[in-house]
């Protein structure tokens, strides 16, 4: 087929699921290299392969025109693949270079993940006498715990990934092994004949164990606690500044003490205390001009996360419609919420009885602006904490709800730093550097089982369902009688496995460019310097993908925590070395029977 640069060519009419390819236009400086990914669907319409007027590379045109991602979501013009030599090539070339690519075992060709599969099938189209497979990615097909893939490596940059996956409803950690065979014309080239073995990742540190230790306790203390609550009004109305308070505060050492602390505020909708020690009066650090800020930034934040998560008990369990916060130093960086204080001290003596958070002072104090920008998505952080308590299991001082499963809870609480503006893009050091985290070693976590390391993997769950699912879902997740995977189940009304899926393929491909639906992040990217801003002069570098070399190993073993996933490809130069066209079989192995699934990507 000869490029046209000016018109579409090739009109063919198309069904409902059949997929045109998107194709990524070359990278600065000329640099042609970049992934052909296959794109957005269009139901009984006609469409049509063109070529760009400014570069000659083919791409999809409708009745409007060449699309895009306001139109129809198929072209996604973004440059090379990040850290790949790859060969540069000329920017005009037959269109049917880019579409040698079919699958070869039965089964394993539908396209995005939650379509059927159709076995002993072939899954190519035919388009102007070229195989078109359908789809960008695709689950591979199991049966009794054994996989395979397979794909025609049609020239030297073609790039295979490969997402294995647990879909596992508990804590364990499950073993799984994988092995690759290239041949070309006939024979096979692959010569290794050993695994590798994959290692876990040693994660940077340390954790922050403060509102894990708080999550923990809360969860224990509100086990068969006996309700309804009533409001008690324990202190005197209304709040003044100079009122005098003494509060348990629980410190770093996870050990109750009782703290005394004056109202150096009254806010909008806030009371703030400060550590009397603290206070610069008493020769401690705390100005009244910090006071002021901690308010100023929390009557900011306030409106914005009640219009995210709803309300928290107002006027609550002290009758108050004002929010209490305590600021001090004897409070763990970077501050809780505690769930207890919602209790009158009859059902738990150390209850503050009343609607408060936490706040420590130390990074307040601190002349680091990154401390103190921390410190301000603290407050958002604390505040979905107050708030998610009431909505999930509060209900309004009925107590009628249930509690929250922590990796959601605290996944929301850190969205809600993305939500008032302390988050990425452009936002707290802390923030980046929990994503940060979960890039660096993705086969380590899991999304449901919650560790102090998990901030980064939770947030960006929850990141990639607000982008797609909207706000509305979200904030019903707050109030919804389910908790866990089946919260998200309820708000979406998808399968978990299928969103979990979509998900870890999303994290991969974002570092791409806005590619199909649910591919990519709509907010943030998973890999640069945010717009602009360098987090400490750091960039994301995207979610670590393991080359296996064939050459020294022909597959590789390893483990996998349930709802966690793994990054795999062949390296690069395996492809490189064939001149002819190589056909990439591969082939998984369920070692503990534990639901192994994983999504293959195909691209240039």
């Amino acid at each position: 087929m000869s490029p046209c640069r000016n018109s579409p060519q090739a009109k063919s009419h198309v069904g409902n699921g059949i997929k045109f390819p998107v194709i990524r236009h070359p990278g600065p400086g000329g640099d042609a290299g970049g992934w052909a990914l296959y794109g957005a669907e269009q139901t009984g319409t006609h469409w049509g392969m063109g070529v760009c007027e400014h570069c000659g590379l083919p791409q999809v045109a409708g009745p409007a025109g060449p699309s895009n991602r306001e139109k129809a979501n198929t072209i996604a013009n973004v440059g090379r693949e990040r850290g790949d030599n790859l060969t540069p090539k000329t920017c005009i070339f037959p269109f049917s270079l880019f579409l040698l690519a079919t699958l070869c075992l039965p089964g394993c060709g539908a396209g995005g993940v939650g379509e059927p599969t159709t076995a002993g099938r072939s899954s190519a189209l035919q388009l102007d006498g070229t195989a078109l497979p359908q789809g960008s990615f695709r689950d591979v097909l199991f049966s009794g715990g054994q996989g395979s893939d397979a794909v025609i490596a049609f020239s030297p940059t073609t790039r295979y990934l490969l997402i294995p996956r647990f879909h596992q409803d508990d804590s364990g950690v499950y073993s799984f092994s994988i092995d690759f065979n290239l041949s070309a014309g006939g024979l096979g080239v692959t010569t290794a004949q050993q695994q590798a073995t994959l290692r876990p990742s040693v994660l940077p540190g340390p954790p922050d164990e403060t509102c894990t230790r708080i999550r923990r306790r809360e969860q224990q203390e509100l086990r068969g606690l006996a309700r309804p609550v009533g409001p008690v009004k324990s202190h005197v109305l209304p709040e003044n500044a100079g009122d005098r308070h003494t509060f348990w505060i629980l410190d770093s050492a996870d050990q109750d003490v009782q703290v005394a602390a004056t109202n150096r505020k009254v806010g909008t909708y806030c009371f703030v205390y400060v550590q009397d020690s603290d206070w610069v009066g008493n020769a401690g650090s705390v100005t009244q001009s910090i006071v002021d800020e901690v308010a100023a930034e929390f009557d900011r934040i306030y409106p914005l996360g009640r219009d995210a998560f709803g309300g928290e008990w107002s006027p609550g369990i002290d009758g108050q419609s004002k929010i209490y916060i305590f600021l001090g130093s004897t409070v763990p960086p970077y501050g809780y919420f505690y769930g207890r204080d919602e209790l009158t001290k009859a059902q738990n003596p150390r209850s503050n009885e009343m609607e408060i958070i936490y706040i420590s002072s130390i990074p307040w104090v601190s002349t680091e602006t990154a401390d103190k920008e921390n410190a301000k998505g603290t407050l958002a952080h604390e505040l979905q904490h107050l708030i998610n308590f009431n909505q999930k299991y509060g209900k309004d001082g009925a107590f009628s709800g249930s509690v929250e499963e922590t990796w959601v809870n605290e996944g929301l609480s850190t969205l809600a730093e993305f939500l008032v503006g302390r988050g990425l893009p452009h936002g707290i050091q802390k923030h980046f550097e929990r994503v940060q985290i979960y890039e660096s070693a993705p086969g380590f976590f899991s999304l449901t089982t919650w560790t102090s390391l998990n901030y980064g993997v939770s947030y960006l769950f929850f990141q990639y369902l607000y982008d797609w699912y909207g706000p509305g879902a979200v904030k019903a997740m707050e109030s919804n009688a389910a908790s866990g995977t089946a919260n998200v189940e309820a708000v979406t009304g998808r399968l978990f496995g299928d969103i979990f899926a979509e998900w870890c393929a999303a994290n991969y491909l974002d570092s791409f460019g806005e590619v199909r639906e649910r591919m990519y992040y709509r907010s943030i990217d998973m890999v640069g310097n945010m717009g602009g801003r360098t987090y400490n002069a750091q960039k994301l570098p995207g979610v670590a993908v393991t080359e296996i070399d064939l050459k020294s190993a022909r597959g590789a073993s390893g483990q996998l925590p349930g709802w966690g996933c793994q990054y795999l490809r062949p390296a690069a130069r395996n492809f490189g070395d064939q001149q002819a066209a190589s056909l990439l079989t591969t082939s998984l192995s369920d070692v503990d029977r534990r639901n192994l699934r994983a999504t293959a990507v195909l691209g240039y």
